[in-house]
């Protein structure tokens, strides 16, 4: 059976999931390989090898756990925990957005849950609004449909995301060139490096140093549509969508530490 977690790398995230209060079919181990194989091919359920379940129906169980860690927000607890404990020390930030194009499988189900779909020429699309530290460490993100604009969904991360406390500045780019943008960042004491528009009248001056920076997050994109289920959404609700894209910035940090 193939290792998608190296036993280091399981014993970092092994506290954080809930005790059992009967002894697993499936040992914890397996059904994350399971998982993460899931996330990293982009398989169905089904489809996912015998090496990971030893009878026919075992995929369901895996599933079934998947969906109860997602409903109970474990991923998401997992990688703010990482950063809580100091695990890696961040001073630049930066805001920045990407879509990703939605299988046809991925619509319908609108009234078991929120669905961050988007319509246009090209179908069904999700758009990823992330603040990241590095290419190997995203922080926080939003979801919403592909053809919602950045600096909307910006104002609101702004609003809502409490950043780090080493956190000193944010690089954007011209998507998010607003006054109110800076308003924002200034009231959090962060100091925005973003360019200004052409036409605005009042310009501001920024550092061009950390803003060539600001390509990190773009290779943080690159890394994260290496997995398949990020890349290509399939799943109908936003809940498991983001799960997956949370264990995605997990696995990623995981690589760093071991």
């Amino acid at each position: 059976m193939y290792q998608m977690l190296t036993d280091e790398q399981f014993k970092l995230i092994q506290p954080y999931f809930p005790k059992p209060r009967k002894p697993e079919k499936i040992p914890l181990k397996r059904c994350m390989d399971a998982i993460c194989y899931v996330l990293k091919t982009g398989c169905a359920w089904r489809q996912m090898p015998y090496d990971y379940r030893e009878k026919e129906n075992d995929w369901h169980t895996i599933y079934t756990r998947y969906k109860r860690w997602s409903e109970s927000g474990l991923f998401g607890q997992m990688l703010r925990a990482l950063e809580v404990a100091d695990v890696l020390q961040v001073r630049i930030a930066f805001l920045d957005s990407t879509t990703n194009r939605a299988h046809h499988s991925a619509a319908g189900a609108m009234k078991k849950g929120p669905q961050a779909l988007g319509r246009s020429r090209g179908g069904y699309t999700t758009k990823i609004h992330m603040i990241a530290g590095d290419p190997d460490h995203g922080m926080h993100f939003v979801l919403t449909g592909g053809e919602v604009s950045d600096v909307k969904v910006g104002k609101q991360i702004l609003r809502d995301y409490s950043f780090p406390k080493t956190v000193d500045h944010l690089a954007m780019d011209k998507g998010y060139s607003c006054y109110k943008v800076l308003e924002l960042c200034k009231e959090k004491g962060i100091t925005p490096v973003v360019p200004p528009k052409a036409k605005m009248k009042f310009p501001w001056e920024y550092n061009k140093n950390i803003y060539a920076y600001r390509n990190e997050i773009e290779r943080l994109f690159h890394r994260m549509k290496n997995y398949r289920r990020i890349s290509t959404r399939y799943d109908k609700l936003d809940l498991m969508y983001a799960s997956f894209i949370s264990l995605c910035l997990v696995a990623l940090l995981l690589k760093v530490l071991c």
